[in-house]
Parts: structure tokens; sequence; C-alpha cells
């Protein structure tokens, strides 16, 4: 089995769909294409808010510790040909099950084609994931920052060091601080997604 790895990104725009939030289940499913067709079950992703949102972020060394989104994939990642069954077979109402197997639209939302070619949704389902959201993110203490990692932090810790994402393997110790930050993390926030695509 191959070791757990942590895919970390800054969060640009936090809609409710991308990762989006429903009945227990957190998928992301739109953007972050690379890392949708990198990462795989076991892995951990953890959104930050991006830098130029300087309201939320300040301008303190802390600016570049504010989690957003945290969560563990906890089933095989589900390639997107195969989404719009699995939506069905798991009856969601989920903003981001908007594609049909072949690419096409069925119900509104983004349609460009950029984010099928991620190749999968990546699936995370309750307790595993804490959801912060961008408007009130965690911001990660010394004391966790310790315990995720210097090779973690000293990547996170630069203005202009993450273009995309960056991943690192996890030792145990790690794991077991990402899990500890996961279960203190609040769980649901769909209803708080955007009026105009969240569906009720």
């Amino acid at each position: 089995m191959s070791t757990p790895r942590l895919f970390v990104y800054r969060i640009v725009r936090d809609f409710g769909i991308a990762p989006c939030i429903d009945a227990g289940i957190l998928t992301l499913t739109l953007c972050k294409t690379r890392i949708r067709a990198r990462a795989k079950a076991g892995d951990y992703i953890m959104a930050l808010v991006a830098l130029q949102h300087k309201k939320i972020v300040g301008v303190g060394e802390d600016r570049f510790y504010k989690v957003a989104y945290l969560f563990k994939i906890t089933e095989k990642p589900v390639p997107m040909t195969e989404y719009e069954e699995w939506c069905n077979a798991k009856k969601t109402r989920r903003v981001n099950c908007i594609y049909r197997k072949n690419g096409t639209r069925s119900n509104g939302g983004p349609v460009e084609k950029v984010h099928l070619d991620g190749k999968f949704s990546l699936v995370s389902t309750k307790p595993h994931y804490a959801a912060w959201k961008s408007e009130h993110p965690y911001t990660l203490s010394d004391t966790d920052m310790a315990a995720i990692g210097s090779n973690v932090k000293g990547k996170m810790s630069k203005e202009n060091g993450m273009r995309d994402y960056f991943s690192v393997g996890l030792e145990r110790e790690q794991i077991d601080a990402l899990d500890a930050l996961i279960k203190n993390g609040p769980k649901d926030n769909e209803e708080e997604c955007v009026a105009a695509v969240c569906r009720k």
C-alpha cells in the first residue's frame, strides 16, 4: 500500500460547489484538475484561503495558514465517465452533480471542459472532513504546524510558491495530526452555499 499524501492548494472562489457538501458527503469534482487526476483513496486534501483575500487572511505571518477545508479521500475516486451514475445511486442533490458521462451539462452551473479534465471526482464521507469555509477559516497554530511537519510549513509559507498545488508524503505522526484537526472541525455547511447555485 502506498504512503498517503497531503495535497495542498489555495481556494480562490468558495461558492459551495468545489468542494461541495451534501448529506454527509463531500466531493471535489470541479476545478483542481491535476489534484483530481493524481489523488488516491487515503490521501488528504487541504484547501487554504487564497492570499489575495486580504480581508480574510490579513497581512500577518499567519495569513499563510488559513484553512477552509481539510478532508481525507475515503472512497476510490469516481471516474467522470461514471459520475452521473454515482450521483444517482447516492440520491444526492449536490450542485456539482451536473455532468453527464459524455461531458454535457445536465442542470446549470459551470460548463468549462477544464473541469472534466481531472478525470475523477474525489469523495470524502462524514466524519472524515472539516469544512470551515473561506469566510471563517481555521488558522493553523504553531502547535498544529509542528505536528503537520516543517516540510509542509515551508511550502505553505511562500508568497508565490503554490502556483497550483503541492503534495508531500505523510508519516504516521502527520496523519494523526491531520485526523485530529478533522475530528475537531465543522462537518456541515451545505446550506451556506450561494442560493443561485445551491439546490434546496
